[in-house]
This record gives C-alpha cells, sequence and structure tokens, in this order.
C-alpha cells in the first residue's frame, strides 16, 4: 500500500511540470471534452490531423470536437462567446482583439513566420502525373509584410480558460505536438511539407514555441503605425507554460 501511494505522488508531482503522458484509453463518454475552431490552410495542419489518427488525443484523455471556420474573426468571435475552448488565429489577431479589451492569449505557434506560402494540391487525373498545387497566403498578414518577424498561425484561447482549465488544453496542446514531432521523423510526400517543416519547430527543434521579444517588437510596430492604441495588449499575449517542459 505504502509503494503504491508513493508511485502514486511520484506521478502527481512528474505531470505538473513538463509533457503529460497518458496511455489509458478511457471509456466510451468518459473523456474530457474540447472543442477545437481550425482555420489556415490545410498542410499546416497536418500535426493535428496525425494527432488525431494516431490516437494522441485519446491516450491524453481527451475527446475532441473540431468546427471549420473561414477567417480568424470567426474563431476570435467564437473564443470571445465561449462557444471553443481554442481556435487558430494568427499574432495581429490576438493583438488586436487584445487591442480592443479581449483577454485573448496565444498559447501555442503553428506557423512561426509571417504569410506562409503553403500548398493546396488537386489529386493527378492520370498516374505519373504531378499533381496540380497553387501557392496560398493568409490574406490577413499581407498588411504586415514588412513588420518583422511573427506567428503566422497560432492557438489561442481566453485567459480565463488557463486560470480555471489548465490541464484540458496542455494535454491538447502536448498531443498535437507530438503529431507534428511524427509528421517531421517521418514525413509524408505532399507538396510543401519539407518546406512547411521549418516553419513549424523553433530554432532549438520544439513545435510550438514562441519568442516573447518578437511578440513585443511586433505590438510595438502596431502601436507605432498606430494600428493598435492600447499599450497594455501587448503584454501577457502570448504564453508558453501549456507546451511541453515548459509548465509551472
Amino acid at each position: 500500500m505504502k509503494r503504491a501511494l508513493l508511485a502514486i505522488t511520484a506521478a502527481l508531482l512528474l505531470t505538473g511540470c513538463g509533457e503529460l503522458t497518458n496511455t489509458i484509453i478511457p471509456r466510451k463518454a468518459t473523456a474530457n471534452q474540447i472543442t477545437v475552431a481550425l482555420y489556415g490552410p490545410t498542410l499546416d495542419q497536418l500535426g493535428i490531423q496525425k494527432a488525431q489518427s494516431a490516437g494522441y488525443f485519446t491516450e491524453a484523455d481527451l475527446d475532441v470536437h473540431f468546427i471549420n471556420v473561414d477567417s480568424t474573426a470567426a474563431g476570435i468571435s467564437m473564443l470571445i462567446h465561449n462557444q471553443v475552448e481554442l481556435a487558430i488565429v494568427n499574432e495581429p489577431a490576438v493583438l488586436l482583439a487584445r487591442n480592443a479589451d479581449h483577454p485573448l492569449v496565444s498559447v501555442a505557434a503553428i506557423v512561426q513566420s509571417p504569410s506562409l506560402p503553403s500548398s493546396t494540391c488537386s489529386k493527378p487525373k492520370k498516374r505519373k502525373t504531378k499533381p496540380h498545387c497553387r501557392a496560398t497566403t493568409i490574406p490577413a498578414l499581407r498588411a504586415y509584410s514588412n513588420a518583422g518577424s511573427y506567428d503566422g498561425l497560432v492557438f489561442a484561447l481566453m485567459e480565463n480558460t488557463i486560470v480555471n482549465h489548465t490541464a484540458i488544453p496542455r494535454r491538447f496542446l502536448q498531443a498535437v505536438a507530438r503529431g507534428y514531432e511524427a509528421i517531421r521523423n517521418n514525413p509524408p510526400k505532399t507538396v510543401g511539407v519539407q518546406r512547411a517543416l521549418g516553419t513549424w519547430f523553433s530554432p532549438n527543434g520544439q513545435w510550438g514555441l514562441q519568442a516573447t521579444g518578437d511578440w513585443n517588437a511586433f505590438g510595438t510596430y502596431l502601436i507605432n503605425h498606430h494600428v493598435m492604441t492600447n499599450e497594455n495588449a501587448t503584454p501577457a499575449a502570448s504564453t508558453n507554460e501549456l507546451l511541453a517542459g515548459q509548465g509551472v
């Protein structure tokens, strides 16, 4: 009995910081539910799709529901109205929402560069024929082409979600990280994946990591160019605390 209690205590201490690992498959309808709004080029969602197909969400005791939206504005609106727990948006959208006193926080960078050209491909009609691909960009980001470095796609949530429900988004993000790492380790032969891989990971090789200095610099740019007026919008606009190895 004493040995079992020590094992449980050690497990609880380990889950307080860093990556959470759960290999227990929960009973049907018992997993923690989370709803996520997806937006952006499909190519950049490969890691999310991998996490779902490989069962990483199930292993994290999560029942994930995805909603596809056609704009960052739609994702932010759903966050503000508590219709989703997480949404894929971009760094400018988070800062502009905070400028309007909506307490959004970016918790992971999906695309760690501005306006990444991604490829949308159609299947070839004949064998040995290359798929037809066209480059796509996120239109909202074109206005900031001279602003320096910022994150093209991020996962965002409301501040109170971090305060009141930290574990669920943390488990979601760490399952997603496993998905992107699996793609990196065994990349599919999809057009554009090799190029995209360079924007999915930070220089130290970690998925999701955000550079606070870059966020501050971009916020300053928006203030100086009169796009934002609220100087309190930038501080605390992003956090890495929900990522593997970054928790407190």
